[in-house]
């Protein structure tokens, strides 16, 4: 546990008062005798020398001293983007890494197919394996697809490793949200938008006029709130009416005769009765979601392809892990070598393990009870993915006219993403599904012509052409379910309330510690993992306490992987 000091505060600058005699090292100095590095490191942020760590920005990757890992040793359990990115810090810095990693492949849930992936899942019944048969330079990002502009630890290192980023297109206002009543009767992001907001807006100047807001505001305010309403909701300026807006579109396409007429708009009744805000109307308006976002140019594992290559004989594959015994100043861990077949034995000072809490806990340890009770709060999230081959953009047809984003519909495919780069290029990869949690359950219990029956019957309730194997070849589907993918468990972590377990894993137990966006306040997110392994790394070189410290709450995983809906 962390101790606090309670230190007095001078009158002048709310600085600690020192004893006559006392200078500040010589304080330190007595404060690591009573409570060792964490009570120096709370001191010192006490006395204004360390950083806040509430900070308007990302000061940078860890800044460890130069060859302070000369002659130490760290085992990292998993190639993903936290394992990665704890090797490659670390390794800055002196330290010997080796990067044990079970699946033939680097990048954990980082994964892009292209024609000739092959996707293996089991889920005790069984083994479903499929292969991509996409066209040439088609691709599909079938776990993390898009990056938030905020951040900042993702875009530092494809600054660094050169991988180039293109605009994510996360919400068009041609975008379609579809309601369970009207199976084929989607509207536009644009008409269900701003017909909500011109209704309200003019609900609320209605109320503003009739006196009902005279106790809230003063006069002055009250003209003020109107003159506002005027223009979010585009009222009428004669009646205080909302009659409709050209926000939403034109009834037909204007010409040299004719301007944009605007539609007749939805009313409210219509709306209410829809509940469109359930069909993630406001998700883009979600901090995670917000313009601007990115996607890397050709793939997203462009990332983990340009840092694997800065780790050249770091990693080694197909080396499933069995036992983890764990010591004061070792940690010893026991495994099978599934390529040249034949069981190893590894020893190293420390050990990051990003492995999936979930299947961690069932490996044999000799954790401290609390830490292994900890691991136990965690679940991983099931969720799943479909991603087709059109040989036709037809949403980019005069009647669709869909460049982009994500249209949402009533159904257990839940999402329709449309990709972001090569308009008007003849064909392309549509994300046919993208669902979590009960819905992702019952499609993972599918097998994969079943899963993809599922998402033609879906899609078809925004776009007909999906139903059309001449549009959307069969053989051109395919599927993931994260829970079934071996080594994977699922697509995120999930704490529900408990912050105390939670707040552990962010220690180690002696010299064992556990990494990845499953003990991330952004679980679910690449940002997350590489906040962890740079927490992670910053505690073995000594740059940061590893005594644990209560965090006040749990993240809000669905809120973050799946926003407002």
């Amino acid at each position: 546990m962390t101790m606090r000091l309670a230190i007095p505060q001078s009158k002048s600058h709310g600085m600690p008062a020192l004893s006559p005699g006392l200078s500040r090292r010589q304080l330190l100095l007595r404060l690591g005798v009573i409570g060792g590095p964490s009570l120096v490191y709370e001191s010192l942020a006490a006395l204004g020398v360390l950083t806040s760590t509430v900070s308007s920005a990302w000061a940078g990757p860890p800044k460890l001293p130069a060859n302070s890992g000369r002659g130490r040793r760290v085992l990292i359990l998993g190639a993903g983007i936290a394992g990665l990115t704890a090797a490659y810090e670390l390794g800055k810095a002196g330290f010997d890494c080796q990067i044990l990693e079970a699946q033939g492949r680097v990048g954990g849930r980082n994964l892009t197919v292209r024609c000739g992936t092959r996707i293996r899942e089991s889920d005790g019944r069984g083994v479903i394996e499929q292969v991509c048969s996409f066209g040439t330079d088609l691709y599909a990002n079938m776990g993390p697809g898009r990056i938030p502009y905020h951040h900042r630890r993702v875009l530092h290192y494809c600054q660094e490793f050169n991988v180039p980023l293109e605009v994510f297109i996360m919400n068009s206002g041609a975008n379609l949200l579809q309601t369970g009543s009207r199976p084929r009767d989607a509207r536009t992001f644009r008409q269900v938008k701003y017909d909500t907001q011109g209704h309200i807006a003019e609900l609320l100047c209605k109320a503003a006029s009739s006196g009902f807001l005279d106790d809230e505001l003063s006069p002055s305010e009250i003209e003020s709130l109107k003159a506002l309403l005027e223009r979010f909701g585009d009222l009428d300026l004669l009646s205080g009416r909302y009659l409709g807006s050209s926000r939403v579109g034109c009834v037909a396409d204007p010409d040299v005769y004719t301007t944009c007429e605007n539609p007749e708009p939805v009313s409210l009744s219509v709306l209410l009765g829809e509940q469109y805000w359930r069909q993630s109307l406001y998700a883009a308006d979600e901090y995670e979601w917000q313009s601007t976002m990115f996607q890397p140019t050709g793939g997203m594992d462009r990332i983990v392809d340009r840092m694997a290559s800065r780790l050249c004989g770091v990693v080694q594959d197909c080396a499933e892990i069995q036992q983890i015994s764990v010591e004061s100043d070792s940690v010893t861990v026991l495994g099978y070598d599934h390529r040249n077949r034949q069981s190893f034995r590894r020893c190293a000072d420390y050990c990051i393990s990003t492995i999936p809490l979930p299947l961690l806990r069932g490996l044999a340890n000799n954790f401290h009870p609390d830490f292994l009770a900890a691991m136990h709060a965690c679940t991983f999230a099931a969720t799943c993915k479909v991603a087709w081959q059109a040989n036709s953009r037809f949403w980019e047809d005069d009647r669709n006219q869909i460049y982009g984003g994500i249209s949402y519909v009533d159904d257990d495919i839940r999402q329709i993403w449309y990709p972001s780069n090569d308009f008007h290029s003849g064909n392309g990869v549509l994300i046919g599904a993208y669902n979590t949690y009960s819905q992702a359950e019952a499609m993972g219990r599918l097998d994969s012509c079943d899963r993809l029956a599922l998402a033609r019957s879906g899609g078809a309730k925004l776009h007909q052409e999906i139903a059309d194997e001449r549009i959307i070849p069969q053989r051109h589907g395919l599927s993931i379910a994260w829970q079934n993918v071996p080594f994977q468990n699922g697509g995120w972590a999930d704490w529900g309330s408990d912050h105390q377990s939670f707040s552990v894993m962010l220690s180690p137990d002696r010299r064992f510690f556990v990494a990845g966006d499953q003990v991330s306040t952004l679980p679910g997110w690449q940002e997350g993992a590489m906040m962890s392994a740079h927490h992670v790394v910053e505690q073995i070189a000594g740059v940061r306490p590893t005594g644990r410290r209560l965090l006040e709450r749990a993240p809000d995983v669905r809120r973050l992987v799946e926003g407002l809906f």
